[in-house]
C-alpha cells in the first residue's frame, strides 16, 4: 500500500533518498566506482554516462501510462542511487577502518608497543567513527528497503512500457 502511495504522491520518498548531499555523495560513490571498472578493464566509455535522447511528443505514450511510467521511473532511479552508493560507500569505509587498525598496529610495531597518544586518539577516533557511520547507513538500508524499492518500482516502469504502443490500439499486456 505504500508503494501505491508513493507512485500517487502521497507519500514522499525515503529522507536519505531524498537528502541532495547524500544522493550527492551516493551518486559520486558509485560513478568512482564506474569509473575505476572502466579504467581497469581498459574501457574509456561508461556506459551509464552514455546521454539519453530528450523525450519527444511521441514517446510520451497514452497520457495515464505515461504519467505512472515516469514517476515509477524516477522513483526507481532514486531508491537504486541511494542503495548502490551506500553499498559502495559502506565498502569503501570498511576498508579505511581496516587500513586504519592495520597502520595502527604498524605504527605499535615500530614504537615497540607505544605509540604515540595523539595518534592512538587519531586513528582509533577514525575507526569509531567509520564503524558508526557504517552501523547508521546499515540501519538506514535496512529499514527504507532501498533494494526492494527500487526493484519494484522499475519491474513496475518496465510492465508499463508496452502500455505506450498497446493502449492507443485498446489492448492491454497479457499477465501471466
Amino acid at each position: 500500500m505504500a508503494r501505491l502511495r508513493l507512485m500517487y504522491g502521497e507519500l514522499r520518498a525515503h529522507a536519505l533518498c531524498r537528502n541532495r548531499v547524500l544522493g550527492s555523495v551516493f551518486a559520486k560513490t558509485w560513478d568512482l566506482l564506474l569509473w575505476l571498472e572502466a579504467r581497469s578493464s581498459q574501457r574509456h566509455e561508461l556506459s551509464a554516462h552514455v546521454p539519453q535522447p530528450e523525450p519527444t511528443e511521441d514517446d510520451a505514450g497514452a497520457p495515464p501510462y505515461a504519467t505512472f511510467y515516469a514517476r515509477a521511473s524516477e522513483l526507481s532511479g532514486l531508491y537504486m542511487r541511494t542503495y548502490r552508493g551506500a553499498f559502495v560507500l559502506a565498502f569503501a569505509l570498511a576498508g579505511v577502518a581496516v587500513a586504519a587498525a592495520v597502520a595502527l598496529m604498524a605504527v605499535s610495531l615500530l614504537t615497540s608497543g607505544h605509540p604515540p597518544v595523539p595518534l592512538i586518539l587519531a586513528l582509533g577516533g577514525l575507526k569509531i567513527g567509520v564503524i558508526v557511520v557504517l552501523l547508521v547507513l546499515e540501519r538506514a538500508s535496512h529499514q527504507g528497503r532501498y533494494q526492494e524499492h527500487a526493484t519494484d518500482f522499475r519491474y513496475l516502469a518496465e510492465l508499463l512500457r508496452p502500455m505506450k504502443w498497446l493502449a492507443p490500439v485498446a489492448t492491454a499486456f497479457p499477465t501471466l
